[in-house]
């Protein structure tokens, strides 16, 4: 960084220069600190330690956003129009009833993107308040966003800050274990120079376990991690496209549009030597009129409710939707990218194996149940004190003794929880499961925990009895070990107890019957450095296998993932043989897997783009390990070019950009950080990966309700439209008026649209492929349906009165066909009572034909034999309140005058079920049809997937 004193800047990366070359880079000397004349030129120079700031989206512009959406700019005009037109035969206006359609999207819609900008105040949050600083010799404290390039400062335990000195930094990288850090200068290459390897780095937003150390400050406000992190969820946020919803109803919009625009021409076209006629009333005003209102006004309304009520669904199943239209975005994911720690795995490290020597030829390996931090397990085959006190005594005094960590029971969670290193805690776990060498003690112990929890360190505290810890020899990364000088009860002898990687103190052992312990009398106040010569001629005590195990119900889901045509990638910053380990356990990769299924961020984005297409699109599981922020939103990047929708989860601060970029981000409620959860759509309350599948599932589910209602809806509307063209093609009197379309549309088709929101999922659903991006709401063989189904409604709609006209016996005078149609040479039109039952016949078939279609709209293939009225019983309640209300205004005569509607008699009833029971005959030959076309191209896609992988 080249300052404005002209200063050149660091040819290298601050981790690869020493703390000497640092200090002369920026002119301090490290025992006094920076002066206040160097701080002063320094803060000119480099600014404020902290992050930027971003202005917040005024409100009216968020608002204003919500209407930049075709559907809704339709709806928009169809409020305007009408105030301008006449509503009936009367020519009264009608009152304005859409707005309150539209109302509701745009104040949830604003609410949730008003809270989308709090990931990057979470980020801010990361940052400590205050830091301690040398400066002119005296340690002080002062604000951290007071600290320049170049101060002295010191650090302790739980003090984050971004400093040169050693850490735990898995909110940045995602490793389950915290890391050694000291002051020796990293070998690797510039390029890769990943986080993980900066092993003299500490990073902002992290924390220190252990020790008390003092570094140079290298970098601040947005040159550090964090900041970097913030520059990409920004980037995220600015690259940020539509749903796949958002896409389809847009598309729909247009769609419909157009459609809105021909019918408008048509009816004007056939009309046009009308138009003057006294007794059209203004035809022309009267065709839009009747075009705009055959516009779904409650739609958006209907999807909103439907999203809202998928949310508490969901809900009900520990996945937490902060974004309504993240619902419907889970039904098409067909890449799931998932962290590993806490999510695929338990993130409670758990000693699974116990190898013990029997001799110096021969050991015993020892299984260990129980994968949680609960001190209750089976060691199989059962280890006995009887036989081999000494040896067992020896095992459990170096797992507990040689060990900081420890296990406690937390009442409100009623959970047992580890204080400390999760590998410790889990050899303190196993000395629990070891068991006190009293067999009596032991069984009285097993019957206190089963009604006193607390007592989770009963058998540790028992060996902390035996010996008292004299010295700790820390662990650090050259040795790979930690020792503990101890002094047992009742000798007068010292004894070094160490633990460590077995490839790193094999070479060291001396004895193999773990009958012995090591002579330390001679080890207090070593220099630390010559720790590695002082733990050799060891004996061998046992072995312990401990792994952080996958969760039990992962397996199965992989199953069920790749039966529904979902990959599943794993994308951590942990060990490779790790990651490809728990991705054999779970069965996302084979026992002998190909290399191309496993790489390390650093090794993957090495190759060419190309390579890397390659490898994403071949099919099967992926494994992506030693991964930085930068590698895993570059993978969710090139995954959605190739048109994939793309789930990531993630809990750490390293997960935000990821989160932000991903088509759902979806985030830990219990391990994950206030960054990852502002930056997500979706949290998962209990970390299980299984949680994802189900939401997947009621995911697809409510884009099949959506698809259902919307067909419940638009085949209805086609049907009034239709209804007016062929009044007008025919040259017969309208059936059907302004006002009582607008009172369907917005009234009498709510409950039924939105009960369609309850149906329950196919028995199937997670049987199907993932629906492509470029699957339209509407297709080729949608829309034949829509059309087939609407020219009959509108079809019922007019014979109902033409057929009253001419053939239907009642007190009206039966007229001819021709008359009929030539209604308009009439000179007694205007005054005849008997219009108002024309209007009710048609109002009540196309009410009936709309409840009985709603009946169709159950299953979009599967027949009514298959999925009958009951399965949704709340679609029966929506019907029984639609008719309700149909029957509201025939019968209360003020309502009766307003919609220029009348009671029916029981014969006129039963004429209108006639013209209205077909339409279920209808639909259930286009189901039938629809079972065989889908069953086709399911084959013939599922051909095509196996060969491309």
């Amino acid at each position: 960084m080249a300052g404005k004193n002209g200063k050149k800047p660091l040819s290298k990366s601050a981790s690869t220069v020493g703390v000497e070359d640092l200090c002369e880079f920026h002119g301090v000397d490290p025992s006094k600190g920076l002066s206040s004349e160097s701080v002063e030129q320094k803060r000119e120079e480099y600014g404020w330690n902290e992050l930027d700031k971003e202005e917040a989206t005024p409100l009216w512009k968020l608002v204003l956003e919500q209407f930049d959406d075709t559907l809704v700019k339709i709806l928009l005009a169809a409020a305007v129009v009408p105030l301008h037109l006449p509503s009936s035969t009367t020519g009264e206006s009608t009152p304005m009833k859409k707005e309150s359609s539209l109302t509701l999207n745009p104040s949830l819609f604003v609410w949730q993107e008003a809270n989308a900008e709090a990931a990057l105040d979470a980020l801010k949050q990361l940052q400590s308040e205050t830091a301690r600083v040398l400066r002119g010799g005296k340690m002080v404290t002062i604000e951290s966003r007071a600290l320049v390039p170049g101060d002295i400062i010191e650090v302790k335990v739980g003090d984050p800050q971004d400093y040169f000195l050693r850490i735990d930094q898995s909110q940045l990288t995602g490793e389950s274990q915290s890391v050694p850090k000291d002051t020796e200068v990293p070998t690797v290459a510039e390029d890769e120079l990943v986080i993980q390897a900066k092993t003299n780095m500490l990073f902002a937003s992290t924390t220190v376990v252990g020790g008390i150390a003092r570094g140079i400050v290298t970098d601040i406000g947005m040159k550090t991690e964090i900041g970097a992190i913030q520059l990409a969820v920004q980037g995220a946020a600015e690259d940020e496209e539509d749903t796949p919803l958002k896409k389809k109803l847009d598309q729909f919009g247009d769609t419909l549009s157009q459609v809105i625009g021909v019918i408008c021409i048509l009816v004007w076209a056939i009309n046009y030597n009308h138009f003057f006629d006294p007794v059209h009333g203004a035809f022309s005003r009267i065709a839009v009129a009747l075009a705009v209102a055959a516009i779904p006004e409650g739609l958006p309304t209907v999807i909103t409710t439907c999203l809202a009520l998928g949310t508490r669904k969901m809900a009900a199943k520990n996945a937490i939707v902060r974004k309504l239209p993240s619902v419907e975005t889970l039904g098409c994911t067909n890449v799931i990218c998932s962290d590993k720690t806490g999510t695929i795995t338990t993130n409670e490290m758990s000693c699974v194996e116990l190898v013990l020597p029997v001799t110096q030829n021969e050991m015993m390996k020892h299984s260990v149940s129980g994968i949680t931090y609960a001190p209750t397990g089976e060691i199989t085959p059962a280890v006995n004190f009887s036989k081999s006190a000494t040896q067992l005594g020896m095992a459990s005094t170096i797992a507990s003794l040689c060990n900081a960590s420890s296990i406690e029971y937390d009442s409100k969670q009623n959970k047992y929880i580890r204080v400390g290193e999760p590998t410790e805690a889990s050899l303190k776990v196993l000395v629990e499961k070891i068991g006190l060498p009293d067999a009596a003690g032991q069984k009285s112990l097993a019957a206190t925990r089963s009604s006193d929890p607390g007592t989770a360190h009963a058998v540790n505290d028992y060996w902390g009895g035996q010996a008292k810890v004299l010295a700790t020899l820390e662990f650090n990364r050259d040795r790979k070990s930690m020792s503990v000088v101890t002094k047992p009860s009742g000798q007068n002898t010292n004894q070094l107890l160490v633990k460590g990687a077995p490839e790193d103190l094999s070479g060291e052992l001396g004895t193999f019957d773990g009958t012995s312990g090591h002579p330390a009398s001679k080890i207090l106040g070593r220099d630390p450095s010559t720790f590695v010569e002082i733990e050799s001629d060891l004996t061998f005590v046992g072995l312990v296998g401990i792994i952080d195990p996958p969760r039990a119900e992962i397996a199965p889901v992989v199953k069920i993932c790749r039966t529904a045509g979902i990959r599943i990638m794993i994308i951590t910053g942990d060990n490779k043989l790790t990651a490809e380990a728990i991705a054999m356990d779970i069965g996302l990769l084979e026992k002998d897997f190909e290399p191309d299924s496993s790489h390390t961020g650093t090794d993957f984005f090495k190759k060419s783009e190309a390579e890397q297409r390659k490898i994403l699109m071949k099919g099967g599981g992926l494994v992506f390990s030693r991964t930085e922020p930068k590698h895993k939103q570059q993978l969710v990047k090139l995954l959605k070019s190739e048109g994939c929708v793309v789930a990531m989860t993630g809990d750490g601060v390293n997960d935000a950009p990821a989160l932000k970029q991903a088509d759902i981000g979806i985030a830990m409620g219990l391990s994950g950080t206030e960054v990852a959860k502002e930056a997500s759509d979706m949290i998962l309350a209990d970390d299980n990966f299984a949680t994802i599948v189900s939401a997947v599932e009621e995911g697809r589910s409510i884009y099949n309700n959506m698809q259902a209602f919307i067909r419940y809806l638009i085949s209805s509307n086609i049907g009034e439209v239709a209804a007016i063209f062929f009044t007008a093609a025919l040259g017969l009197p309208e059936g059907l008026i302004p006002v009582q379309l607008l009172w369907v549309n917005l009234v009498t088709d709510g409950p039924p649209a939105t009960a369609l929101g309850f149906n329950p999922a196919d028995a199937d659903i997670m049987k199907k492929l993932p629906r492509r991006t470029d699957d339209g709401l509407i297709t080729p063989w949608v829309f034949f349906r829509y059309m087939v189904v609407g020219i009959y409604v509108g079809f019922a709609c007019v014979a109902v009165f033409a057929y009253w006209y001419v053939y239907f016996e009642g007190e009206h005078t039966n007229i001819s066909w021709e008359q009929l149609t030539n209604w308009g040479h009439c000179s007694t039109w205007t005054d005849f009572k008997e219009r108002s039952r024309l209007l009710t016949l048609s109002l009540s078939v196309l009410v009936a034909i709309e409840m009985f279609n709603a009946l169709n709209a159950l299953s979009e293939d599967g027949s009514l034999m298959q999925m009958p009225p009951w399965a949704n019983p709340y679609l029966i309640l929506a019907m029984v309140v639609s008719f309700g209300m149909h029957f509201v205004i025939l019968y209360v005569d003020v309502l009766a005058d307003m919609f220029n509607v009348c009671p029916l008699d029981w014969d006129e009833w039963m004429l209108v079920l006639a013209f209205s029971l077909p339409v279920i005959l209808i639909d259930e030959v286009l189901k039938f049809a629809g079972r065989r076309m889908s069953a086709k191209e399911l084959q013939k896609r599922m051909s095509s997937e196996k060969k491309m992988q």
